[in-house]
């Protein structure tokens, strides 16, 4: 079974399968492997520059909380994202934005920006030879992560983009020397395997009314 690839280059087939490895079978999504796919995912970041420095950094962070929550005398609460809820909302902890911040808020942050990233990489995989890579982000940053933005930052990454990779460039980078059609299917597969992970996250956010925690 091919794993993350720790210290190694953005690999798309070894993210598809790190997010694999989060649904069990009953349908639960495991935090511990959802935060170890997480971290794979975040080496796409790195191959877009600065453009969304300030994603990796709060990526980064909340990776970081969580982990602590995986390994604290709580950890047991810890074992799925469905659990973790169960056990904030008995205890009030949702809410919490002290050091650190509860659990459910800070998977919520990293789920927003998966939804971007999914709609990112869909768009890749359909845009045309016409289409520009800095639209087709701002598109799918402005339809998924910026309703969560203040003003400033969505006006920061409109003028962000434009230092973006050019489309070859992107693409070499994400195939390693594959050709166009193998980099549509890794993008295509990469939201089939992810995008029941997003779903599954977002109804049990839903089902406890906390997709608009602050």
């Amino acid at each position: 079974m091919k794993m993350a690839n720790e210290g190694g280059q953005f690999d798309l087939a070894a993210v598809c399968q790190a997010f694999s490895c989060c649904k069990r079978n009953d349908g639960e999504i495991l935090l511990d492997k959802y935060v170890e796919a997480y971290k794979e995912l975040m080496r796409f970041f790195d191959l877009l520059g600065s453009v969304f420095a300030f994603v990796t950094s709060d990526v980064q962070s909340k990776i970081k909380i969580l982990q602590q929550y995986l390994i604290s005398e709580n950890a047991r609460h810890y074992g799925t994202v469905r659990s973790m809820i169960n056990h904030e909302v008995t205890n009030n902890l949702t809410r919490v934005q002290g050091n650190p911040p509860s659990g459910s808020r800070t998977l919520l942050r990293l789920h927003r920006a998966l939804k971007f990233i999914i709609r990112l990489f869909g768009d890749l995989k359909s845009m045309n030879d016409s289409d520009k890579i800095s639209a087709v982000t701002f598109k799918a940053y402005d339809e998924t992560l910026a309703q969560h933005h203040t003003w400033i930052v969505r006006k920061a990454v409109g003028l962000a983009v434009y230092a973006m990779p050019s489309r070859q460039g992107l693409s070499e980078k994400m195939s390693h020397g594959g050709t166009e059609e193998q980099l549509k299917k890794l993008l295509g597969d990469f939201v089939e395997e992810v995008q029941p992970v997003y779903d599954s996250i977002q109804s049990v956010y839903a089902d406890n009314e906390l997709l608009d925690l602050p």
